[in-house]
C-alpha cells in the first residue's frame, strides 16, 4: 500500500499564500488577528455554483469579473398565445427542465384566478343563501375560526330535514328549521309511556367512552321456545343499533324474531286512538305548517287559534276548509284516554319535515340590488352546474395548450443547444465477452463499416469514425464499496487539511494549545486512516472473488461518433422496433451472430452508473416492494387519523348535540333540560349549546363560560354548564386540528420516506428516478390528504340499508362506518373545513420549512463570523470548509412537483362544492412561484441539467383531475336534499313505505343504491354527459396514442417506421470542435486520457486557437469576453452544454463521490480499465494499491 500523504508533525509549515486550496488568490479571511482563507475565492466559486451574473465593470484581485445576484424581478418567462419566443435566458442555462417548472407554475396561477372569476357566482350564493350574516360570522370567530371556511360551501345552503320536539303537558315545544319551511307534520298528544320519544332514552343510551351498550344480553333457553338473548334485568339496552327517530347510536331491550334485528318499536313514534287527541294533529299542522320555525306552550286549558291555509292544507278541527277563516281548538277536543294508565303523564311529540326548494337572500347580506329576494334551488342549481361546467372546460383545454408549449419550448431550447446526447447512441445488449477492450474495437470497426456504406441521412460522409465507447458493467457492489471509501477519503483529505492548517499557526498561539489541538488531530487523523485500511482490504476481498469467478461483464455501451450524421445513421439503421423487426435483422449489421438495439443515449450526467445491469423484471419487483411500504405508511396514517375521530366521537357521546335549536332558550330551559337527562324523564335535547352558542352574539367566549344557572332556587345552587360545554367543543374542535396536523406530517414523511424508497428501484437514469419519485409522492400525499378523510369519515348507508352497514360494522374491519353517506351540510362542516384548512396549511408549510432552512443557515454563518458582518473573519479551518460553508442547498424540482401536483388534485377534486378551494389554489401557486424563485436566485446552489421527462410526467397527470373533479361534482350537484324541487317533496310525501320514525310518516329519504336516477337528474345531467365526454377523450387517447402504437410496432414494425417523424439534423459542428476549450486544454494534460484521443483533442485545440487568431486580428469584439455569461459564451461558440464525455471520470459527481480527485486515489485509470482484459495480470497496473483502486471499472 502506498503511505498515507499526511504531514508530518516536524515538517516545516507552509505559507497560507500557497494554499492551492485558494486558487491563486490572496488571504483575507480567518481570524481577528490571522488571515489564512480567502472569501474572495468564496464569493469566485459561488459565481460558478450558483444562479448568478458576472458584472462587467467590477473585477477581483486576479482579475476575474465579480458574480453579481440576479435580482427578484428577473423575468423567467411564459407561455404565450402567441408564436414569438419568451423564453428566459437566465433559466435556459440551467436546463430546459427548470425553464418549464416556472412557466408551469404561472400557467397554474393565470389558471386558477379564472376558476376564481367563473366560481364567483356561486361562492356569492353559497355566502350569502345560507342565511349568512354578520352575526354568524362573528359568532363563528369567537367559538371556532376555521368553521368560517364552511360558510363558503354548499353546506352553507343546508338541506331538506327531519326536526323532532317532546313536551310534558306544561312545557314548551319548539320547532325550527335550519333551512326552509316545515312542510310535513306528524303529532301526538297521549300518554307519554306509549307515544315514542325524539331521542334515545338514558337507559338505552351507550357507554360514552367505548360507544357500546351498557347492558349485556344473556341467553335464556327453554324447550318450547328455543334459547334467546334478552337483556338483564336492569333497564340497560342491549342490543346496538341506530334510534329511529334521531338515527344516533341507540341500544335496543330486544331483538326482532323476523330478522334478528335490534327492535325500536317502542321508540317509534306512534298514536293510540283509545289514548290521545285527535284534535293534536289539527292543531300542531294550523300553527307551524308553512313556517320556518313554531312554538307552542303544552297546556290542555290552552285555546289555540290558526287561520286555513289552501296552499299549506291547514283545517280546522271541525271540518272547516274555508280559507282565512280562523280557527280555535283545544288539545283534548276529539280526545278519548280511557285506556290509558291513570299514572301516565301526557306530552305532545311532534315530528315535522322541512323543505328546501328556494334559497333566501333576503339578509344583511342580501343581493336586493339585483331584484333578488329568493331563488329556486333547481335555478340556482343550473347556474351553479354551468360554472362548473366552464371551470372544468377552461382547466382542460389550458393543461393542453400548456403542453403543447412546452413541447414547442423543448424543441426550441434542444434545437440551439448541443449536447454530448446529439452524438451518442446506447447500445443495450452486449454479447458475452472476456476482453472489453477487444469488444471495444470489435464495436468501432463493425460500425464504422456498417454506417459508412449506409445511405445518407443529411450530409455526405467520406467515413463515420467513432470518438469514444464507454461501458457500464454489472458491478455495482464494488461501486458501492469505492463510494463507501470515497466517503473516508473525503473526511480523510478534510482532517489532513486541517492538521496542516494547525501546524501553520505553530509559534503563534500557545505552545500548550497548540500541543494539546494537534494531539487531537492526530487522532482523528489516524482512526480515518484505520477506516481507509479496511475499507481497502474489503476492495482486495471483492477483487479477489469476482476475479476467481470472471463475472465481470459490460451490460451496455455508449458509442459517441465524431459527427452527427454517424448518429442519425446508426437509428436509421438500427430502429427500434421492438422484437419482431430485430428478428429479420439483416445478418451482416450484427456483432458475433448477436442481433443488436441502439437506443437515442441519455445525458451523461443522467445515466445511473451502478443502475445499468438491473433488468426490467427486478426494478418491476422492486417498485411493487416500494409500493407495499407505501401503503403501510398510509395505513399507519389511518390509524392515528381514525384513533382521533374515535376519540372525537366519544366526546361527542358524552355532551350530546342538538337535533334543532328553538329561538329564545333561556337559562331555565337549560336547566329543565339537564335535568332531564339526569331522570330520564325526557329525551335530552342538548339545549346548552343553543343557549351558549347564542350568548356568542353579545359576548365574548370567556365571559360565556362564566354564565351561571341556577339549578335550585331554594338553595341559590348554580352551574355553569356553558364552562363544561366549551371544554368538551374545545376539545373537539383540537383533535380535528390534530387530524389536520398529523395529515401535513404524515405527508412530510411520506416524502422522506419515499425518497429513500425510489432509489432502492434502481432506475437506470436520474430522470427516470425523478419521475417515478413525483409520481410517488404525489400519489401518496394526495391518498393521505383526500382519499384518507373522506373513507375514515364515510359509510355505506346510500349503497345498503342500515341493517346490512351496522353489520358490516359489527363484523369488519371499522371502516366505511363514519357518519356521512352523502355530501350533506355536516360533511361539508366537518370533512370539507378540514380540508380546506389542510390545504391552507400546505399552501404555507414547505414555504415555511425553506425559510427556516435559509435562517439556519445565515445563522450558521453569523456565528461563524463572530456575531458580525465582517466576512473577513470565520471559525473555518480550511478553504473547502469555507465553501461548503456558503454553499446553499440543492434546489430539490422532484419535491415541488410532487407537492404542486398534491395541492392541484385535492384543491379542484373538491372545488365544486367548495369553491373557495380555487382562491386557496391561486395564492397557493402564487406563492409557491415566488418562494421557489426567491430560493432559486437567493439560496440554492445551480440545479443539474433537468430535462423535459419530470414536466411531461407532470402535464400528463393534469387531466385526470378534470376526470375526478367531474366525478366529485356530480355526486355533489345530485344531493336531492339540498337542492330539492316541487317535484322531489311531491315525492316525498306520497312515497310508498313507512318511515322508521314511526307510522304515518313518509320515507323522508333520498333514492338509495339507484345511481342512475341521481345522475341524470335535471341540470346534473349536463356533467354527466361532460364526464362521458372526457372518459371517451381519454380512452381514445390511452388507446389510440398509447397501447396501440406500442401493439402496432410489436406485430406491424414496418408500418410503425413509415409513420414514424424522421429527426431533424441540427447541423451541429464535429464533436471534438464541439467539446468546450477549458475542457480540451484539461484532456490534454490528463495523463488518463489515451494517446489516440490526446492527438484529437490536439488537434481541436489548435484548430479553435487559429480561429481565434483570425477573430482577433479582424475588426474589434462588440462585448468584452468577462461581461458574456457562461450559457451565452457556449451558446455563441457552439460548444455542448454541460458534461461533454460519457466518462465516468467526466462526472463530477461521481469524482467527487468516489473521490477521483484526491491525492490519496492518485493512480486511478478509467480509461485504462475500459481498455484491458478483465483477466489481465495485475501486476501490470503498478503497486497494489493502485491496482486495487484501478478496478474502477465504468459503470
Amino acid at each position: 500500500m502506498q503511505p498515507l500523504r499526511s504531514a508530518a508533525p516536524g515538517s516545516p509549515p507552509t505559507s497560507p499564500r500557497h494554499d492551492p486550496q485558494l486558487g491563486g488568490y490572496p488571504p483575507d479571511c480567518g481570524s481577528r488577528e490571522l488571515k489564512y482563507l480567502s472569501f474572495a475565492k468564496v464569493l469566485h466559486d459561488r459565481g460558478r455554483s450558483h444562479p448568478m451574473r458576472y458584472s462587467t465593470t467590477e473585477f477581483d484581485l486576479l482579475g476575474n469579473p465579480k458574480p453579481q445576484k440576479y435580482p427578484m424581478g428577473t423575468d423567467f418567462g411564459a407561455h404565450a398565445f402567441h408564436r414569438l419566443p419568451t423564453d428566459s435566458f437566465v433559466l435556459s442555462q440551467y436546463g430546459v427542465g427548470m425553464t418549464l417548472y416556472f412557466k408551469y407554475l404561472k400557467v397554474m396561477t393565470w389558471l386558477f384566478f379564472l376558476l376564481v372569476v367563473l366560481s364567483a357566482p356561486a361562492l356569492v350564493i353559497y355566502i350569502v343563501g345560507g342565511k349568512g350574516s354578520l352575526a354568524e360570522f362573528r359568532v363563528l370567530a369567537k367559538q371556532n375560526l376555521p368553521m368560517i371556511l364552511g360558510m363558503t360551501s354548499i353546506g352553507h345552503l343546508r338541506e331538506s330535514s327531519s326536526l323532532c320536539d317532546q313536551a310534558l303537558e306544561g312545557g314548551t315545544l319548539a320547532l325550527s328549521c335550519p333551512a326552509g319551511e316545515i312542510g310535513f307534520i306528524k303529532a301526538v298528544y297521549s300518554a307519554q309511556a306509549g307515544q315514542g320519544t325524539c331521542g334515545c332514552p338514558e337507559v338505552n343510551t351507550v357507554a360514552a367512552g367505548s360507544g357500546k351498550c351498557r347492558g349485556k344480553p344473556e341467553l335464556s333457553c327453554s324447550p318450547s321456545a328455543g334459547c334467546t338473548q334478552l337483556c338483564p334485568s336492569d333497564g340497560y339496552g342491549c342490543f346496538l343499533g341506530l334510534h329511529p327517530v334521531s338515527k344516533w347510536s341507540c341500544c335496543a331491550k330486544s331483538l326482532d324474531p323476523a330478522t334478528n334485528e335490534p327492535d325500536f318499536g317502542d321508540l317509534r313514534i306512534r298514536s293510540n286512538p283509545a289514548c290521545g287527541s285527535e284534535a293534536a294533529q289539527t292543531i300542531v299542522n294550523g300553527l307551524c305548517l308553512g313556517k320556518k320555525s313554531c312554538a307552542m306552550d303544552v297546556s290542555e286549558a290552552l285555546t289555540y287559534e290558526w287561520k286555513v291555509s289552501e296552499a299549506y292544507g291547514t283545517v280546522c278541527v271541525d271540518g272547516e276548509t274555508t280559507p282565512e277563516t280562523v280557527c280555535s281548538a283545544k288539545l283534548n277536543d276529539k280526545s278519548d284516554y280511557s285506556q290509558c294508565a291513570d299514572e301516565s303523564q301526557r306530552s305532545l311529540i311532534v315530528y315535522a319535515r322541512c323543505f328546501t326548494t328556494r334559497i333566501d337572500l333576503s339578509n344583511e347580506w342580501s343581493l336586493k340590488i339585483v331584484g333578488w329576494d329568493s331563488i329556486s334551488r333547481q335555478d340556482f342549481l343550473g347556474v351553479a352546474v354551468g360554472c362548473d361546467v366552464a371551470c372544468s372546460m377552461c382547466f382542460f383545454f389550458i393543461v393542453i395548450w400548456m403542453k403543447r408549449k412546452e413541447r414547442e419550448n423543448v424543441e426550441r431550447i434542444t434545437k440551439d443547444q448541443i449536447k454530448a446526447l446529439d452524438y451518442t447512441v446506447q447500445l443495450v445488449h452486449l454479447p458475452r465477452h472476456k476482453d472489453v477492450g477487444k469488444l471495444r474495437e470489435e464495436i468501432r470497426a463493425h460500425l464504422e463499416k456498417v454506417l459508412s456504406d449506409a445511405p445518407q441521412y443529411a450530409v455526405e460522409l467520406d467515413r463515420v469514425r467513432v470518438a469514444d465507447i464507454q461501458f457500464g458493467v454489472n458491478t455495482s457492489g464494488h461501486l458501492e464499496l469505492l463510494r463507501n471509501r470515497g466517503v473516508v477519503v473525503r473526511r480523510l483529505d478534510v482532517a489532513l487539511q486541517r492538521f496542516g492548517k494547525l501546524r501553520a499557526l505553530e509559534g503563534r498561539i500557545a505552545q500548550r494549545v497548540f500541543e494539546r489541538r494537534c494531539k487531537r488531530h492526530e487522532k482523528r487523523v489516524a482512526r480515518l486512516e484505520a477506516k481507509l485500511q479496511r475499507h481497502n482490504a474489503r476492495l482486495e476481498r471483492w477483487n479477489a472473488t469476482h476475479k476467481k469467478r470472471q463475472s465481470i461483464q459490460a451490460v451496455t455501451a455508449f458509442v459517441t461518433f465524431e459527427e452527427e450524421e454517424g448518429f442519425h445513421r446508426c437509428l436509421a439503421e438500427y430502429p427500434d422496433l421492438g422484437f419482431i423487426y430485430r428478428l429479420f435483422q439483416p445478418r451482416h449489421k450484427r456483432l458475433r451472430g448477436k442481433r443488436l438495439r441502439f437506443r437515442p443515449a441519455p445525458d451523461p450526467t443522467d445515466i445511473v452508473w451502478e443502475n445499468l445491469h438491473y433488468p426490467y423484471w427486478s426494478r418491476l419487483l422492486r417498485q411493487l416492494i416500494v409500493a407495499l411500504v407505501t401503503l403501510a405508511v398510509l395505513f399507519a396514517s389511518f390509524v392515528l387519523i381514525f384513533l382521533a375521530k374515535l376519540q372525537k366521537t366519544k366526546v361527542e357521546r358524552e355532551f350530546g348535540r342538538p337535533t334543532s335549536c328553538p329561538a329564545g332558550v333561556t337559562r331555565e330551559d337549560v336547566v329543565q333540560d339537564e335535568l332531564a337527562k339526569t331522570s330520564g324523564l325526557v329525551p335530552y335535547k342538548a339545549l346548552v349549546e343553543c343557549f351558549c352558542k347564542a350568548a356568542l352574539e353579545t359576548e365574548s367566549f370567556r365571559a360565556m363560560t362564566k354564565e351561571p344557572f341556577v339549578v335550585d332556587a331554594a338553595t341559590g345552587a348554580q352551574a355553569f354548564y356553558c364552562k363544561t360545554w366549551a371544554t368538551s367543543f374545545v376539545e373537539t374542535q383540537l383533535l380535528s386540528f390534530v387530524s389536520v396536523v398529523m395529515v401535513v406530517l404524515v405527508n412530510v414523511l411520506l416524502a422522506r420516506v419515499l425518497d429513500v424508497l425510489v432509489a432502492m428501484e434502481k432506475h437506470h437514469t436520474a430522470s427516470s428516478q425523478v419521475v417515478s419519485r413525483v409520481t410517488k409522492v404525489f400519489l401518496a400525499q394526495f391518498c393521505n390528504t383526500a382519499l384518507l378523510m373522506v373513507v375514515i369519515n364515510a359509510n355505506l348507508d346510500y349503497f345498503v340499508d342500515q341493517s346490512a352497514a351496522a353489520a358490516f360494522a359489527r363484523s369488519a374491519l371499522p371502516i366505511l362506518t363514519g357518519k356521512y353517506s352523502d355530501f350533506t351540510p355536516a360533511w361539508y362542516n366537518d370533512v370539507g373545513v378540514a380540508l380546506m384548512l389542510t390545504m391552507i396549511i400546505n399552501t404555507f408549510s414547505p414555504h415555511v420549512y425553506a425559510v427556516l432552512n435559509y435562517l439556519a443557515l445565515e445563522a450558521r454563518r453569523f456565528y461563524d463570523r463572530g456575531g458580525s458582518f465582517d466576512y473577513s473573519i470565520t471559525r473555518q479551518d480550511t478553504q473547502r470548509d469555507l465553501d461548503a460553508l456558503y454553499r446553499g442547498p440543492r434546489f430539490d424540482l422532484a419535491a415541488r412537483y410532487a407537492q404542486t401536483l398534491t395541492s392541484i388534485f385535492i384543491i379542484y377534486l373538491f372545488s365544486a362544492g367548495m369553491p373557495l378551494l380555487h382562491l386557496v389554489g391561486f395564492f397557493a401557486m402564487l406563492m409557491t412561484y415566488w418562494a421557489d424563485k426567491f430560493t432559486f436566485l437567493r439560496i440554492a446552489r445551480s440545479p443539474p441539467l433537468y430535462d423535459s421527462k419530470v414536466a411531461a410526467s407532470a402535464g400528463s397527470l393534469l387531466p385526470y383531475a378534470v376526470l375526478l373533479h367531474s366525478l366529485v361534482a356530480m355526486w355533489m350537484f345530485s344531493n336531492e336534499l339540498i337542492f330539492q324541487s316541487s317535484d322531489d317533496v311531491a315525492r316525498e310525501l306520497d312515497a310508498a313505505g313507512a318511515n322508521d320514525a314511526g307510522e304515518g310518516i313518509p320515507a323522508f329519504s333520498a333514492v338509495h343504491g339507484e345511481i342512475w336516477p341521481r345522475v341524470t337528474r335535471p341540470q346534473v345531467v349536463v356533467l354527466f354527459g361532460f364526464f362521458v365526454a372526457f372518459c371517451l377523450i381519454v380512452l381514445v387517447k390511452i388507446v389510440l396514442f398509447e397501447y396501440f402504437p406500442s401493439v402496432l410496432q410489436s406485430f406491424c414494425p414496418l408500418l410503425t417506421r413509415l409513420m414514424q417523424k424522421s429527426r431533424a439534423a441540427k447541423g451541429i459542428p464535429n464533436y471534438f470542435d464541439a467539446i468546450p476549450t477549458p475542457i480540451l486544454r484539461d484532456k490534454v494534460v490528463d495523463p488518463r486520457v489515451s494517446a489516440t484521443l490526446r492527438e484529437k483533442f490536439l488537434v481541436a485545440l489548435d484548430k479553435r486557437a487559429a480561429r481565434q487568431g483570425e477573430l482577433s486580428s479582424g475588426s474589434p469584439r462588440r462585448r468584452n469576453r468577462r461581461s458574456v455569461s457562461a450559457a451565452e459564451q457556449y451558446s455563441d461558440a457552439r460548444w455542448i452544454v454541460g458534461c461533454a464525455s460519457y466518462a465516468i471520470s467526466d462526472n463530477k459527481e461521481y469524482v467527487d463521490q468516489l473521490a477521483i480527485d484526491s491525492q490519496l486515489s492518485e493512480g486511478i485509470s478509467i480509461e485504462e480499465i475500459l481498455c484491458r482484459d478483465v483477466e489481465s495480470d495485475p501486476a501490470a497496473l503498478g503497486s497494489s494499491e493502485t491496482y486495487l483502486v484501478s478496478q474502477l471499472s465504468v459503470f
